[in-house]
């Protein structure tokens, strides 16, 4: 039955990812620990592909960020090798390119415990002007307020 059926994207209060980052910027690199939970389930017992991209995404595009240059992403091309349990911690590991113009390319690799590969990604991010970052920081600021 439907109203049975947990959902990563749409939530149930269970508990879904948790997330440990270290950034090397000078050697534009980042290392991640993840926990998936059992609100990461996607099919049953195996976590959600998008929450495995999204921790990609995530793990890359702060990266650029920490590095002092923002960043959204383009393109995300994850290749999934292999299922990653509910309630498993696995490893990220990804660097970035040199910028070629406003684009930033890179990859990284998720493992587990024993050093598998469960997915692979290659990105594109598109560098942003960080007047403009400011501009629309600004503006949701003034929008939040009470």
């Amino acid at each position: 039955m439907f109203s049975e059926v947990r959902s990563f994207v749409c939530g149930d209060g269970l508990p879904r990812v948790s997330a440990s980052y270290w950034f090397r910027a000078a050697e534009r690199r980042v290392r991640g620990e993840i926990a998936f939970g059992i609100g990461a389930e996607g099919m049953p017992g195996c976590v959600h592909g998008g929450a495995i991209s999204g921790v990609f995404d995530e793990a890359l595009g702060l990266l650029s960020w920490a590095m002092g240059s923002p960043v959204v992403t383009r393109q995300l091309n994850v290749h999934f090798e292999r299922f990653v349990p509910v309630d498993s911690v696995v490893t990220i590991e990804g660097q970035l390119a040199e910028p070629e113009g406003w684009l930033v390319h890179g990859n990284a690799v998720m493992k587990d415990s024993r050093g598998c590969d469960h997915a692979t990604v290659s990105a594109s991010f598109v560098e942003l002007d960080p007047e403009i970052v400011e501009k629309f920081a600004r503006r949701n600021r003034r929008r939040m307020r009470p």
